[in-house]
């Protein structure tokens, strides 16, 4: 796994879809997951975004953010958190960071998302974005092992990372539209103006 971190792709796709997708596949490879759920929501839009990621298929939803709320139970919510069977009635969730691990007992999860994705064990890790609020849930660990918190908690901030990378393309692009728009305003404005100045040069070069 360590290994495999090092040589972190650089993405080069454009299209958000297409980098959401790119990112999941490397991450699924490196934490060897099978399964990856990410779900995030924009600060500047309420929409819950789902990206669903498996060895056989992609793709992206945006929901009500009301759908799955809470996505996670409330002591879990800053924390990442790895759980062996998320099925059971009162689980035994580890939770923390790389420097420490503490054990809470609960439901960990929104029982409607848990059901939808049919989740037994599950690592849930916190994306680190300055530009949206979400998690990354690594679902069908091929092996699970004792540093998995600690490698997805790099895992996720690479993930963050990108999520901050498709946020800025979106800004850069509406940007260069706001841009053309005015550019197209000016120009008919001024051909606006000078079509006036030639009918009322028209209109005195008729008059009596």
């Amino acid at each position: 796994q360590l290994l495999r971190l090092a040589p972190w792709p650089v993405v080069l796709a454009t299209e958000p879809e297409e980098l959401i997708r790119e990112i999941l596949a490397y991450a699924g490879q490196v934490i060897d997951a099978r399964r990856l759920v990410m779900a995030w929501s924009e600060n500047e839009e309420p929409w819950l975004n789902l990206a669903i990621w498996s060895t056989t298929d992609f793709r992206l939803e945006r929901l009500s953010p009301e759908t799955y709320e809470p996505l996670v139970a409330g002591p879990l919510a800053p924390r990442n958190f790895y759980c062996a069977d998320a099925s059971l009635a009162q689980p035994t969730v580890e939770c923390g960071n790389a420097d420490s691990v503490m054990r809470w007992h609960g439901a960990p999860l929104n029982l409607d998302f848990r059901a939808r994705f049919a989740i037994g064990p599950v690592l849930s890790l916190r994306l680190p974005a300055q530009t949206a609020d979400g998690r990354l849930f690594v679902l069908d660990r091929l092996k699970p092992a004792a540093n998995d918190l600690l490698i997805g908690e790099i895992v996720a901030g690479q993930v963050a990372a990108r999520l901050d990378q498709i946020d800025l393309i979106r800004r850069l692009r509406q940007t260069v539209i706001m841009e053309e728009r005015l550019r197209v305003a000016r120009d008919l404005h001024d051909g606006a103006l000078q079509s006036l100045a030639g009918t009322a040069l028209q209109l005195r070069s008729i008059r009596p």
